[in-house]
Order: structure tokens, then C-alpha cells, then sequence
């Protein structure tokens, strides 16, 4: 048997995400809100979004 580390004692799903998965989610999801905040009081002229693919939306 193989070892697997940590991570083989751990799954995560769409039906049960890991909790760091779902902090990440959260965090993306408050980024989100203040930035959509700031560009409709059009205190934003340009924005660039720099991150992984999964957190916009893959």
C-alpha cells in the first residue's frame, strides 16, 4: 500500500467541499461584491483580474 499523505485522507465534492475550498469561495465572493461595489459608483476606471481559473468561474 502506497502512501498516500494527507490528502488521501481527505475528499472534497460538490456535494461536500473541503473547508478550505468553501473560505476560498467566500473570499472570492466578498472580492467580488466590493469590487462590482466600486466599479457601479464608478470609482474604478479600469480593472484587471489576476486568478485561477476554478475562482472565476471554470
Amino acid at each position: 500500500m502506497g502512501n498516500k499523505g494527507a490528502g488521501g485522507r481527505h475528499s472534497s465534492n460538490s456535494a461536500n467541499p473541503a473547508d478550505s475550498q468553501q473560505e476560498e469561495d467566500a473570499f472570492a465572493a466578498g472580492v467580488a461584491e466590493m469590487l462590482n461595489r466600486k466599479l457601479m459608483g464608478g470609482s474604478v476606471d479600469e480593472l484587471v483580474v489576476l486568478a485561477a481559473p476554478r475562482t472565476l468561474g471554470e
